[in-house]
């Protein structure tokens, strides 16, 4: 009740509206606004410097990373066959 108040003593009044009037935008409205606003928020917030995208693997990267050995201990009794063929 206090937003209809405020709205009321600043001359407005409140009631339905049409949402796609209102929302309904242009794609030229929408990147000009953007391309204005981002400038004036950097001022505000900063920047933090966009680091480049990591080179992709080559087939030998990923072959050398299949090889790599595992950092945990195997639950596996030394010896013993971990293998599923006995399994029914």
């Amino acid at each position: 009740m206090e937003l209809i108040r405020l709205l009321k003593e600043a001359g407005m009044i409140p009631g339905s509206f049409d949402a796609d009037a209102l929302f309904d935008l242009d794609l030229d409205v929408i990147q000009t606004t953007s391309r204005d606003l981002f400038p004036k928020l950097r001022i505000l917030v900063g920047e933090v410097p966009q680091s480049p995208d990591p080179l992709p693997l080559t087939t030998t990267d990923a072959i050398d990373n299949l090889t790599v050995s595992s950092h945990y201990a195997s639950a596996a009794k030394d010896g013993s066959d971990t293998s599923s063929e006995g399994c029914p």
